[in-house]
């Protein structure tokens, strides 16, 4: 009787633990890409650090950089991070000119999501027709809140004009 029970036991686990269910990937891209276009949002447009905030994991792992011939910024830590969305909306009050992004790359795993897009604005465009968009990476953890940027990373590729593109 001992050996059945345990036998049950151990049946119910094993048929527990592994019917995880799949990932539904196009599900998680949506809700993957509304955070980045959220974030975008809050940060250019809205300049509300509360969104911004929404839209961020608070980890001490977390981590934005941005790579121009202008210079180069590294904020390590959502501590660092925050103090410089707290700046950026204090010193520029007003609302910016909405950013586009598009030419969207997924990974999409369980727990993880590394994308890649495209962003620029209109008059960018409009204003040089040979414009290179910035390029953008994010890496976001899928928590219980949902879905949380933890590593953002831009490349202004319009400030290197000799930089090979292909």
């Amino acid at each position: 009787m001992r050996k059945i029970a345990v036998s049950l036991i151990i049946l119910i686990l094993v048929m527990v633990w592994g019917c995880e269910k799949p990932i539904d990937i196009e599900a998680e891209k949506a809700a993957i890409k509304d955070v980045i276009l959220a974030e975008t949002k809050a940060s250019v447009e809205l300049k509300s650090f509360e969104e911004i905030a929404k839209t961020w994991g608070h980890k001490p792992y977390s981590r934005r950089v941005a790579a121009s011939n202008d210079g180069y910024s590294d904020y390590l830590g959502w501590d660092t991070i925050s103090a410089g969305f707290k700046r950026w909306v204090n010193e520029n009050p007003e609302p910016g000119e909405p950013k586009l992004k598009e030419n969207f790359i997924f990974r999409v795993w369980d727990k993880g999501a590394w994308v890649m897009s495209e962003e620029y604005t209109e008059s960018e465009k409009a204003e040089d027709p040979s414009y290179i968009p910035r390029l953008t990476f994010h890496v976001l953890e899928k928590t219980e809140e949902g879905w949380k940027i933890i590593f953002l990373g831009q490349i202004l590729r319009d400030s290197y004009p000799n930089a090979d593109t292909e």
